[in-house]
């Protein structure tokens, strides 16, 4: 199914549901299967999971690696090795490996430095750091690892969701969603046994979270993937009265599954859901504050663009800015993982000429295939007009600065272009719906092949001026600065 396929079916099932079914375990437990079926459902989402290239070997150590480190962890947890000491703090956040990055010469948070950086000097704050193998090696941070806490976690919830049996009600819900989605031709994944472990395991965790929050005290809770594991944190920020905020991390707009509209919202909200949505524009403040202005809870806010922030804040200057040719038009290529791209962009460059420069951006969850695509495109005809660790290694937004142009497919660099004035070509159909607003502006065109991508490149002028760094900095930093000043941080 497509995205905006998926959003329509989500909410055709949400209206006919029975809401008070899905309470259990003191929480509305709505928003799992929701978020699950997003996941599931997408045909793009689900296409950027994962390395396809690893062997069978290698994902067969990674689930003996896993399964013994979680027995290990699990023996700490019970013994206490994992409590957290008592210490009050301001804030606490919860961010994830790929968040990690060194820009310049500076190694930091993208979407969580910045907010640190603005605080009132007297404010004190914990972070929590998962994934960690995706973390900078060199990582001077300071955070505290919870990968041994989830992995202790996710065992004790597989043992308690065999011992522990699901409600009659929900599970009576759960089977006419299946049924539905089997009498409709639906491939999918659902099954009570996964969505009644993914409800124990976020309980679990909320109540450790739960615990270190007690022991800390903050006012605010921040993280960046709501619809992931923050689910929990967020669950035990709302039974302790905390103020838990989501901090946008990419795209999102009304064909994303986490963030359009939610029907048939409870006036109180979801316990699940972050309080406040921290958004990069009002585009995007919108369309969440559509659904959530009809709750007592939920609210969206203009917060500025970390990712900006964090780009052009730090950066030392573009390394290789000679190689931006004055005499080319250069294009910004932004790969995805796990997309069969890379075939199409060789054509694509096979079909321009020695005018047209191409600047090959992996995405953080590729970084380890960095190699593998230099070599792919080693003998193409144009090899010198293509630069890929140049615009991998170099900061996003020094990059920009200098493109003519940008190519992708849903990425959410689509955006970063528009504030620099960079119109986008997406060779997926989704992005038409994804990014709505940013085709109805002329900030982005589809392009369905190499050919039609070529002819829009080639009509497209090189831009003459360039939207100055200090201007975009200023202005999204003042937007921070004012969401935080309005929550007594700053």
């Amino acid at each position: 199914m497509e995205t905006k396929q998926v959003v329509d079916y989500l909410h055709s099932l949400e209206r006919n549901i029975k809401l008070a079914n899905y309470e259990v375990s003191g929480f509305n437990a709505w928003p799992i299967v929701r978020v699950f079926l997003g996941l599931n459902l997408d045909n793009f989402t689900i296409a950027s999971g994962g390395n396809e290239n690893a062997s069978r070997v290698t994902r067969l150590w990674s689930k003996i690696y896993g399964f013994v480190s979680s027995i290990f962890d699990f023996i700490k947890f019970v013994s206490g090795k994992y409590s957290v000491s008592r210490s009050n703090k301001d804030i606490v956040f919860i961010t994830y490996g790929a968040a990690q990055k060194k820009i310049g010469s500076k190694e930091l948070d993208i979407y969580m430095s910045p907010i640190i950086e603005n605080l009132k000097h007297d404010k004190k704050h914990l972070t929590f750091l998962y994934s960690t193998r995706q973390a900078l090696a060199n990582n001077k941070n300071e955070f505290v690892s919870i990968d041994a806490v989830f992995r202790a976690i996710r065992l004790k919830s597989i043992l308690k969701s065999k011992l522990v049996s699901m409600p009659t009600e929900l599970k009576t819900e759960l089977k006419e969603i299946i049924s539905k989605m089997d009498q409709d031709g639906i491939n999918h994944s659902l099954s009570l046994k996964k969505i009644w472990f993914r409800i124990t395991f976020i309980r679990l965790l909320a109540d450790w979270f739960k615990e270190v929050l007690e022991k800390t005290t903050p006012t605010h809770v921040f993280g960046s993937n709501y619809y992931g594991l923050e689910m929990a944190i967020n669950l035990a920020a709302d039974e302790l009265n905390i103020t838990s905020v989501d901090v946008q991390h990419g795209v999102q707009g009304e064909n994303h599954f986490a963030y359009t509209e939610w029907q048939n919202i409870p006036r109180n909200g979801y316990e699940l859901l972050p309080d406040i949505f921290l958004a990069w524009d009002e585009n995007s403040k919108e369309v969440i504050q559509s659904w959530a202005g009809k709750t007592r809870k939920h609210r969206a806010v203009v917060g500025g663009n970390v990712t900006i922030i964090s780009n052009l804040n730090n950066s030392d200057g573009i390394n290789d800015v000679a190689k931006l040719k004055s005499d080319c038009k250069n294009i910004l290529i932004t790969l995805q993982p796990g997309r069969q791209t890379l075939n199409f962009y060789k054509k694509l460059i096979d079909k321009g000429d020695s005018k047209l420069c191409w600047w090959v951006r992996l995405h953080p969850n590729m970084l380890n295939q960095l190699e593998e695509i230099r070599r792919f495109f080693e003998d193409h005809s144009y090899k010198e007009n293509i630069f890929i660790e140049e615009a991998t290694n170099n900061s996003l937004y020094d990059i920009l600065m200098h493109i003519d142009l940008h190519l992708t497919e849903t990425s959410s660099v689509i955006l970063d272009a528009k504030y620099c004035d960079i119109k986008s070509i997406s060779i997926h159909k989704s992005a038409n719906s994804l990014f709505r607003k940013e085709v109805e502006n002329g900030f982005l065109q589809y392009a369905e092949d190499e050919e039609t991508c070529i002819e829009i490149i080639k009509k497209e002028t090189k831009r003459r001026e360039k939207k100055a760094a200090v201007y975009l900095l200023d202005k999204h930093t003042s937007l921070l600065r004012n969401f935080l000043l309005s929550e007594d941080l700053a």
